[in-house]
């Protein structure tokens, strides 16, 4: 599969997707290649940079882990903290809870 970077006369840039570049050159000449935005049948390829897929080529990308979930917080531990929060309101908060 070759991914190609089109562009048709007005200057809309796009992505086109053959099979070869032969069935780009092909679909082109018979006009079955048109700009997405506007229609037109002039389209021209882009140059782009080349994409290997080669196996075994490099290390495999190290795995992070994912950070570990909070528990959750019950409301008997919410109340907890205010009470014993060390603040000098936290006595005062406590008797209004």
């Amino acid at each position: 599969m070759k991914v190609l970077n089109l562009c048709c006369a007005t200057g809309h840039a796009f992505e086109g997707w053959f099979a070869s570049l032969d069935d780009f050159q092909s679909q082109t000449e018979r006009k079955l290649v048109s700009c997405p935005m506007c229609n037109d049948l002039a389209i021209t390829r882009l140059p782009s940079a080349p994409r290997l897929n080669l196996s075994g080529a490099r290390a495999p990308a190290p795995q992070v882990p994912a950070p570990a979930a909070a528990p959750p917080v019950s409301a008997a531990a919410t109340s907890l903290s205010v009470t014993t929060g060390g603040h000098p309101m936290a006595a005062i908060h406590a008797r209004w809870l």
